[in-house]
């Protein structure tokens, strides 16, 4: 088997895009990507639009992914004329992984989270400095209060725990 056999092989395995256009003409997507042109194939007349038929002019990988398709997907019986076309049908299974998970511990963890929260949060917000001079009139909250109640609120309307059933995660 030649390279060009060769690629012309690989390429009739691996692309899902080799079409018949008509009774002699098929199309042979390009092996540099998208973007790239689709060939023109005629295995009658054997040809090809691609350069190295052109210039060559002998048979080109497209031309042998054309032959290697029709022969995998038509059987010709020569004693009753009749043509026998093969249709293949991917079907992909997907493999899903379970972990397993230690139920006892979860829920103790989701039923505390809200008192665990506070506590470090509270540890966090303790080691704010507040120092702003006084001021006359109504006392200043401290910073550490309000980033406290800042973040618990935001916490409050996220946390699993405190979110009512209809409404969407």
């Amino acid at each position: 088997m030649d390279p060009r056999e060769q690629r012309g092989l690989v390429i009739a395995a691996t692309a899902r895009n080799i079409r018949r256009k008509s009774d002699h003409l098929w199309t042979v997507p390009s092996t540099q990507g998208a973007g790239h042109p689709c060939y023109h194939v005629n295995p009658e007349k054997k040809t090809c639009t691609c350069l190295d038929h052109q210039e060559a002019g002998q048979f080109c990988k497209h031309l042998f992914a054309v032959k290697f398709v029709i022969q995998r997907e038509f059987e010709f019986d020569a004693e009753t004329g009749t043509t026998t076309e093969t249709e293949t049908v991917l079907m992909q299974t997907v493999k899903k992984t379970t972990y397993p998970q230690n139920w006892p511990i979860y829920n103790l963890a989701k039923t505390t989270e809200k008192q665990t929260f506070q506590e470090l949060l509270h540890d966090l917000c303790s080691a704010i400095q507040d120092d702003r001079p006084p001021q006359r009139g109504r006392r200043r909250l401290p910073y550490s209060d309000a980033i406290f109640a800042a973040v618990f609120k935001i916490y409050s309307g996220m946390s699993v725990i405190n979110r009512r059933p209809d409404m969407p995660l």
